[in-house]
């Protein structure tokens, strides 16, 4: 499956990225998303959950809440919580 595949090249990036990026920079967030869509195909549902939501914080930290990269985070974690059948509020 290409997906698990993809996931140990995904996280060796983000790991990669980590040691050269600074701190802030919003490619760790663009990683995490990545990593994130990644574990949602392989239905890992709750660290999808954990990576996605990080992912956004970063995102909008760095690149704005109105950015494609904040967006499509916003889309993936909604279709997670469609998939798991979550709304998405801290209730569930």
């Amino acid at each position: 499956d290409q997906a698990e595949r993809a996931e140990p090249l995904l996280r060796q990036a983000r790991a990669d990225l980590q040691q050269s990026l600074p701190e802030g920079h919003w490619l760790h967030g663009y990683a995490a998303l990545a990593l994130g869509e990644c574990l949602l195909k392989l239905e890992r549902l709750e660290e999808a959950e954990q990576t996605l939501l990080a992912s956004l914080d970063r995102l909008e930290e760095s690149r704005g809440a109105d950015s494609e990269e904040a967006v499509r985070a916003r889309q993936t974690l909604m279709e997670l919580y469609k998939v798991w059948g979550k709304s998405g509020t801290p209730d569930d």
